[in-house]
C-alpha cells in the first residue's frame, strides 16, 4: 500500500515537476561483497550472479551444452597423448575409455599424473591404475618398507618421475625410477626435518626463481599448512636433490583446492586464497589479497560452514580462475575474469571441471559431459545484479529507469529500485517491475530492451536490483530520470 500511495502521489505531481536523465555506472569492476553493508563505488556490485564484466558491459555467464544421457560417471580424465584425444570415464565400479575398461572401485576423486604417454590414477581404493591409450592395467608397484601402494591416494609426475603419498598417513612420500610406470618405489621421509607437521595434502610442480635462475621445483604441502620446497632430479642422490625452502603458510581445505595460474599455483585455505609461489619467494604466508579481497568475507564464511567439496580451476586460455564449492547436488562458483580483473558468482551444475583440447568442460551431477559455450547453449540463465546503496545529492526521487539490454531469444527483465533500507520483503516485491520480450523470428533472434520502466522511489539514497533471464544477454547501459 505504501508504494501504491507513492505512485498516486507521483502521478499527481507529474505535471509540476520535471526530470532529467543521467547515466548510472555499471559494476564493471565486478563483485565486492562489502558493498552489501557499506557504501562503495558503483563500479562494484553487492551481488553479481551469473553476470561477467568485460570491462565495457555486463554479459551473461557462459552456458552449458550437455552431451549424451545421464549416467553413473563420477569423474572424467582427459587422455591427450597422440592424435586422438579422448576421455577416461570413471564410475563407482570401474573406468573405461572407448572399448578399454577395468573393473575396480573408485571414489570419484582419483589423483592423476601423466608420464611416458600413460595416465596414472591413484585414490587409495586399490592399486594405482594406468592407461596407455590402449588398455588399463593395475600398476605393479612395490616398496621395501611394507607400505601398500594400493593405499596411496596421491600422485604427481615431476621431472618424468612418479611421486606417491597417502594423505593422513606418515609424513613421507615414495618415488619411482625415471619414466617408470611400475616397479620398485623408494621412500623419502619428511619427518627428518623436525618442525614439519601434519601429513602430505598435495604436491605441486612450480617454476620459481631460487636465486640462481628459474628452476622447476617440487612443493610439498602438508595438512597443517607447511610448504616444503625441493629442487633437483633425484631424491635418492644427495648431489642432485636439495631442500630449497620451508614456509609456514595455511592449511589447504582439500586435496583439490589447487590450480595453476601462469607459473604460480594458488590454493584455497580457511584464511583465503594463497599464492604458493609468492609465499615461497617471500618466506611468509602470501594471500592473494589484492585480487581476492572483493570475495574474501564470503569465501571465509563458506569455508567456516565446514561442508562441501572445494575445487579450483583455471580455464585453458587463462581467461577465468574459479573457486567451486559443491554441496550435495548443487554447486556455486566464485569466478575471477582475468581480462577485466573482476569477480562474479555463478551456479554452473558442475561436479568436476576439466581442460580438454584447449577448452573448458564440466562433469555434471548426473554424469553428463558439459561443454562451456559462450552464447549458443540454449540454456535459460537467470542473472542478478544488486548495487550497493548509493547517494544522489540534489535528487528527490527517480521517475523511471532505462536499461539497455540486448538478448538472444526470449528475455525477461525484473527491475527494482529501493530508497529505504527498512523496506520489507513485501515492499520490495511490490516495487519490482517486470518486462518480457519475445523475438519476432521463429528461430529466436536478437531482441533489444530500452524501455522506460516506471519507478516510485522517493529520496536521494537508492539501491538497484536487476534480474535478467535469457539464453544470452548483454546489459549495455543504464539511465535514470531523476527529479
Amino acid at each position: 500500500m505504501k508504494r501504491q500511495r507513492a505512485r498516486a502521489q507521483r502521478r499527481a505531481a507529474a505535471g509540476s515537476r520535471s526530470s532529467r536523465e543521467i547515466t548510472l555506472p555499471l559494476p564493471l569492476r565486478g563483485l565486492f561483497v562489502e558493498a552489501k553493508s557499506a557504501q562503495v563505488s558503483n563500479l562494484f556490485a553487492a551481488e553479481l550472479h551469473n553476470w561477467r564484466s568485460n570491462g565495457v558491459s555486463l554479459v551473461l555467464r557462459p552456458g552449458v551444452v550437455w552431451q549424451g544421457e545421464p549416467s553413473g560417471v563420477i569423474q572424467r580424465v582427459p587422455y591427450e597423448f597422440g592424435r586422438n584425444p579422448r576421455w577416461i570415464e570413471i564410475t563407482a565400479t570401474g573406468a573405461s575409455c572407448g572399448a578399454a575398461e577395468i573393473t575396480r572401485l573408485f571414489g570419484g576423486n582419483a589423483m592423476v599424473a601423466e608420464i611416458s604417454s600413460n595416465i596414472i590414477l591413484a585414490d587409495g581404493f586399490g592399486a594405482p591404475v594406468r592407461f596407455n591409450g590402449t588398455e588399463f592395467q593395475e600398476s605393479a608397484f612395490s616398496t621395501v618398507t611394507g607400505a601398500n601402494p594400493a593405499r596411496f591416494d596421491g600422485v604427481i609426475s615431476h621431472h618424468d618421475r612418479l611421486y606417491f603419498w597417502r594423505s593422513g598417513d606418515a609424513l613421507e612420500f615414495y618415488y619411482g625410477d625415471v619414466g617408470a610406470v611400475q616397479g620398485g618405489l623408494a621412500r623419502f621421509p619428511l619427518d627428518r626435518l623436525g618442525n614439519i607437521t601434519g601429513s602430505i595434502a598435495a604436491m605441486v610442480s612450480l617454476t620459481v626463481d631460487a636465486g640462481h635462475g628459474m628452476n622447476d621445483m617440487l612443493c610439498i604441502v602438508t595438512t597443517t599448512g607447511h610448504l616444503v620446497l625441493y629442487e633437483g632430479l633425484d631424491p635418492g642422490d644427495a648431489s642432485d636433490w636439495r631442500l630449497s625452502g620451508r614456509v609456514r603458510a595455511a592449511a589447504p581445505i582439500g586435496p583439490l583446492a589447487f590450480t595453476e595460474v601462469g607459473s604460480d599455483a594458488w590454493m584455497m585455505t580457511a584464511q583465503g586464497v594463497v599464492s604458493i609461489g609468492e609465499s615461497i619467494r617471500s618466506s611468509v604466508l602470501a594471500l592473494v589479497s589484492d585480487i581476492t579481497a572483493p570475495i574474501s568475507d564470503e569465501i571465509t564464511a563458506a569455508v567456516d560452514e565446514g561442508t562441501g567439496v572445494w575445487r579450483m580451476f583455471t580455464s585453458p586460455d587463462g581467461a577465468m580462475v574459479l573457486i567451486s564449492r559443491a554441496v550435495g547436488l548443487e554447486a556455486r562458483q566464485w569466478v575471477f575474469y582475468t581480462k577485466s580483473k573482476s569477480w562474479a558468482t555463478a551456479d554452473l551444475p558442475a561436479r568436476d571441471w576439466h581442460a580438454f583440447n584447449g577448452k573448458p568442460f564440466i562433469t555434471g551431477f548426473d554424469g553428463r559431459l558439459g561443454t562451456i559455450a559462450s552464447r549458443d547453449s540454449g540454456e535459460m540463465i537467470t542473472a542478478r545484479w544488486v548495487s550497493s546503496w548509493f547517494e544522489a545529492p540534489g535528487v528527490s526521487g527517480v521517475a523511471y529507469l532505462v536499461p539497455t539490454i540486448r538478448a538472444q531469444g526470449p528475455l525477461t527483465v525484473k527491475v527494482t529500485l529501493l530508497s529505504d533500507t527498512r523496506d520489507s520483503a513485501a515492499d520490495i516485491a511490490e516495487a519490482e517491475q517486470t518486462v518480457t520480450l519475445d523475438p519476432e523470428e521463429d528461430d529466436g533472434g536478437i531482441v533489444t530492451l530500452s524501455d522506460e520502466i516506471v519507478t516510485d522511489a522517493e529520496g536521494s539514497r537508492f539501491q538497484i536490483i536487476i534480474e535478467v533471464t535469457s539464453a544470452w544477454s548483454e546489459l549495455i547501459s543504464l539511465k535514470a530520470a531523476v527529479v
